[in-house]
């Protein structure tokens, strides 16, 4: 329906919204295993952020969804994880294309 709305049918990889994309991918699968009220995002007034939160599971978790795994730069996520040791981070990501992605233990 977006890329309709968009009139945007390129391949994900040369799109400018790439990782827009990737994070609504990565949403759909946690809503299908989580309420919608109960997947957070942290973000601080300097603009750290982390995509999804999900402290309220019985094995709370973090998700931050990036399409190329190249850009995951771990130590952007140091405030999170000091603030929040017990909520453990996980990364996500499509390229190189990531097959365990699909079999991410989502569950609560």
């Amino acid at each position: 329906m977006r890329n309709c709305l968009l009139e945007n049918f390129q391949s994900s990889g040369i799109r400018p919204d790439k990782g827009e994309l990737w994070e609504n991918i990565v949403f759909r699968q946690l809503i299908e295993k989580h309420p919608a009220d109960s997947i957070h995002f942290w973000r601080t007034t300097s603009g750290q952020e982390v995509d999804f939160v999900l402290p309220g599971i019985t094995h709370p978790k973090a998700i931050e969804a990036k399409f190329d795994k190249v850009l995951i730069k771990k130590s952007k996520y140091r405030k999170f994880e000091e603030t929040y040791p017990e909520i453990p981070l996980e990364f996500v990501w499509m390229a190189p294309f990531d097959e365990d992605f699909f079999r991410l233990e989502i569950n609560g």
